[in-house]
């Protein structure tokens, strides 16, 4: 039996054991990687069960409290528009809670008149809305004005079957009320130069019709009045019948 030389074992077992070392980082960094996985799916898992809704009513299991939720849902039909246009604006409210709501009422954010006009706009009142019921409410506005309106949410009040309020809101919209090209606006100093001019117009007819009943009709009346005295002072002109008949009565007497 012969030996193996020393140089050969020895390189031999350094291939041996660098072949091992790389087998084993490999194998290790593998599993660390497969560990690293394990982790960031335990993280996300919750993460994406937290975002499901859920909602089972007739469930044993179910961890909703037992009052009644009232979900409101704003839809307006624009809202980029122009002055004195009209906006639809619909309420679809349900209730996705597990029990029935009492005594609804509905309050709407308040305009100012002379910004916005209404129709339809009144403090809505109910009496129950059962488990899943929903209803729609709809009303108008009309901005009157050019700018950039918010439309605030609505709010909504409502109890349970032992007197206990709640309150849901809805969303909120931006309004952006913008004029057409080539429309000029009269703002309020032109409104306000155009009322006294046509005061002034009016001023200056009832001057005339004041000057017309005092002074000229009373110069017609001094006029009248002369006519009607001057008969007293002068002898009235005789007519031709008159001066006949007088010559008829000279001649008899003679």
């Amino acid at each position: 039996m012969k030996h193996m030389p020393g140089r050969k074992y020895l390189r031999f077992v350094l291939v041996v054991m660098l072949v091992l070392a790389v087998n084993s980082s490999f194998i290790s960094g593998s599993n660390s990687v497969i560990n690293n996985n394990d982790q960031i799916q335990k993280i996300q898992e919750p993460e994406r069960n937290y975002y499901r809704p859920y909602l089972a009513l007739n469930d044993t299991n179910d961890t909703l409290p037992s009052r009644p939720l009232l979900a409101i849902k704003k839809v307006i039909n624009v809202t980029e528009l122009e002055p004195l246009q009209w906006i639809r604006i619909d309420l679809n409210i349900t209730n996705i809670g597990n029990r029935t709501a009492y005594n609804l009422s509905i309050t709407e954010p308040s305009f100012e008149e002379w910004a916005v006009s209404t129709f339809n706009l009144t403090e809505q009142k109910y009496i129950q809305v059962e488990i899943n019921a929903s209803f729609v409410y709809t009303y108008y506005i009309q901005p009157l004005l050019e700018g950039n309106f918010t439309l605030e949410a609505t709010e909504i009040k409502y109890y349970d079957e032992n007197s206990v309020m709640y309150k849901s809101y809805s969303q909120r919209y931006s309004l952006n009320v913008v004029l057409p090209e080539n429309v000029e606006v009269i703002d309020s100093e032109k409104w306000l130069n155009l009322f006294y001019f046509v005061l002034g117009i009016v001023g200056v007819f009832t001057t005339i019709i004041i000057v017309d009943l005092f002074a000229i009709q009373k110069v017609h009346k001094r006029r009248r009045s002369s006519r009607k005295i001057s008969p007293l002072v002068k002898k009235p002109h005789k007519t031709k019948q008159e001066q006949k008949r007088k010559i008829k009565k000279r001649k008899r007497r003679k």
